[in-house]
């Protein structure tokens, strides 16, 4: 009776331990099957399939497959409700199906719901935890997708609760056509009304909003009522404004760092009227490093006036007080380009002093050591500023090739 009881305990086991594994396994893939039966099996089960499209040197598609896809709530979920296959997109029927269905995979991984006659009812990308990806899937089977949602806008939906949703959506299938497209039109229809009444289009205002000169923004800034209806507080905002102004600033430093360019042709251009109203409005604003910004926009003028003496005692002040500490490679591009617009300077040995760096020193980039060359040269010392050129060079081609490596 004991050994049977032992026996009895041991098949027990053994079932309990198979059934959690089979529980445990996440989901079920079939692989196997061509794609042409697994529409078949979709029509006769009246299910929808699940296609992983995948890569195998997609990093995401193997955190996928390693922490989602075997999770047991997420291979509970995808197992009763869908028939789940898998297709490498670079190998066998995979890249067939990578053809068919192009216009919806943006990169990898992408994840995509079809019915049994091979249409795409519901995408999304990306990695994503596990309840994430059960509820995109959810949102798929209750038809709330971006393709739907599509749909209701080329047709004139446009309220700012539906656009709001519909970015959502976008964002989760990395639709950046439809999202630039929808983009276009809710900015263009932004009003401050529109930002005071809805709550929606205020999310779609902080979201996608970049114009600091455009006066919804300035009529916003100006407007703390906004922003505190909706829960925000002043320094929130100036952190948000501040990153727009730096975006807008950076825009204006490529100008002044493109090697086409000159201090006239910039004198001649947009930039002063530009340069002049940003520091205005931040001299009055409250936004986030607001001191750094306007010492940089002072610096532009300083160049546009071909005043040395004054870009000088800026950026010696500025680093006195920690404003320029990662910002010496711009500095040292400045010098280059007062001495490659303005004829006659003579504060060479000052140039030399601001573009000096360490060439073996970490986070030096090729730029500045061949400003500093440039200034060596013009001070006579040819054969070091030659060697510094070709150490510039390697730098480089080293940077070049270590980059294209990390994106392998």
């Amino acid at each position: 009776m004991q050994i049977k009881k032992r026996v009895t305990l041991l098949i027990l086991s053994l079932f309990l331990g198979f059934s959690a594994q089979v529980m445990a396994q996440g989901i079920n893939f079939d692989t196997k099957s061509t794609w042409q039966q697994l529409l078949e099996t979709a029509k006769n089960n009246n299910k929808l399939i699940f296609l992983d499209c995948y890569t195998d040197w997609c990093g995401p598609c193997k955190g996928m497959a390693d922490r989602v896809f075997t999770n047991p709530e997420v291979g509970k979920y995808m197992n009763s409700h869908f028939i789940c296959t898998k297709r490498d997109m670079e190998k066998g029927e995979g890249i067939e199906l990578s053809k068919t269905y192009k216009k919806y995979i943006p990169g990898f991984p992408t994840y995509l719901l079809i019915n049994y006659k091979g249409e795409v009812v519901h995408q999304a990308a990306g990695y994503m935890e596990a309840e994430k990806f059960i509820n995109s899937m959810k949102e798929g089977m209750e038809n709330k997708t971006w393709i739907a949602y599509k749909e209701r806008y080329e047709k004139g939906e446009r309220d700012w609760d539906f656009l709001s949703e519909y970015f959502i959506l976008l964002e989760d299938a990395v639709q950046q056509e439809s999202i630039k497209e929808a983009k276009v039109y809710a900015l263009e229809n932004l009003t401050i009304e529109a930002l005071k009444e809805s709550g929606s289009a205020y999310r779609i205002f902080k979201q996608y909003w970049t114009d600091v000169t455009s006066p919804l923004f300035k009529e916003f800034m100006g407007n703390g009522a906004i922003y505190r209806k909706y829960g925000e507080r002043e320094r929130e905002i100036g952190d948000w404004a501040g990153r727009l102004y730096d975006r807008k600033i950076r825009e204006i430093e490529s100008q002044f760092t493109d090697e086409k360019s000159t201090l006239s042709s910039l004198r001649d251009s947009q930039l002063p009227s530009d340069i002049e109203d940003l520091k205005q409005e931040l001299i009055k604003g409250f936004t986030y490093g607001r001191e750094e910004k306007i010492a940089r926009l002072l610096l532009f003028n300083s160049l546009l006036d071909k005043d040395f003496d004054r870009y000088v005692a800026l950026v010696e002040n500025g680093t006195e007080f920690g404003m320029f500490r990662y910002y010496k490679d711009n500095i040292s591009t400045f010098c280059r380009l007062f001495f490659n617009d303005v004829k006659g300077k003579k504060d060479i040995a000052k140039c030399l002093e601001l573009t000096e760096v360490d060439p073996d020193g970490k986070m030096i980039s090729p730029r500045q050591i061949r400003n500093w060359a440039y200034f060596l040269d013009l001070s006579g010392e040819k054969k070091r500023a030659a060697d510094l050129v070709e150490k510039a060079a390697v730098l480089e081609a080293e940077i070049k090739k270590n980059f294209e490596k990390f994106f392998k």
